[in-house]
């Protein structure tokens, strides 16, 4: 008897192996690259910003929002910005308002499934302009939705979701720790990362797309989080985010 589990997101194959209990002698794990040509996707890390707890404040709210405007009006068409939670969305909100060249939409947690539809077909519709998507990792607008070709262009990936630290995460982290000696990758790292690639994997959806990913935080560029980003993608971290940007579209 024999299974194949394949995903996008199997990333790192270790620990789905580990999780689903098959034996490490009797599995393989494999990773193939993408059939989709590597020149249409560019994968940046910027490296000086972070929504980590102990870093919230204005200051680095601005400087998010800062990073996240050089980037949006570099882009044609449609764009998404994915925040680790509501509470981190609004806290950015008002250092974008006003500065933004794109029509902005924005996923609200109150939003029933009817208007969340319906927000997804105005964000369509606006890409000959170019718009701005506004929402969560996670959520159900960067998690099983196609937006291909101009419908969106670039995902900037802001902070990583990772779990209040509450009792349920804690217990969890222990006893992967005591099952695999890898409580904080397996019950806090790993799942928050798998989020955040689900989330720039709404971006290029066909071999004819041409896109950008940005990851913005620090975070993505440490070890731990960065074995979970696809190797074929080849993120290369840089603080000239923006300027590399408009140049990858300039040639489009």
């Amino acid at each position: 008897v024999s299974t194949i589990l394949m995903s996008g997101t199997l990333v790192p194959g270790e620990m789905y192996r580990d999780l689903l209990g098959f034996p490490a002698e009797r599995t393989d794990l494999k990773t193939y690259p993408s059939p989709f040509p590597p020149q249409n996707r560019l994968v940046l890390i910027e490296p000086t910003t972070t929504t980590k707890f102990t870093s919230r404040n204005v200051a680095e709210y601005k400087k998010i929002a800062d990073g996240c405007i050089g980037v949006v009006n570099s882009v044609p068409n449609n764009c998404a910005i994915f925040f680790p939670s509501y509470f981190i969305m609004q806290s950015i909100l008002p250092f974008l308002e006003g500065r933004i060249s794109k029509q902005v939409f924005i996923d609200r947690s109150e939003l029933t499934k009817q208007q969340r539809s319906e927000l997804l077909g105005a964000f369509k519709n606006a890409a000959a302009v170019g718009g701005l998507l506004l929402g969560v990792q996670g959520g159900s607008m960067s998690e099983g939705i196609d937006l291909p070709g101009e419908f969106l262009k670039c995902v900037i990936v802001v902070g990583v979701p990772l779990a209040n630290p509450d009792l349920a995460t804690k217990s969890l982290i222990d006893f992967y720790d005591y099952k695999y000696n890898r409580g904080w990758d397996y019950g806090y790292i790993y799942p928050a990362m798998t989020r955040s690639i689900q989330a720039a994997g709404r971006c290029i959806r066909t071999p004819e797309d041409r896109g950008a990913v940005i990851f913005l935080d620090k975070r993505f560029s440490w070890g731990n989080y960065l074995k979970c980003i696809p190797p074929e993608w080849k993120p290369v971290t840089t603080m000239l985010v923006a300027e590399k940007v408009k140049r990858f579209f300039e040639y489009i």
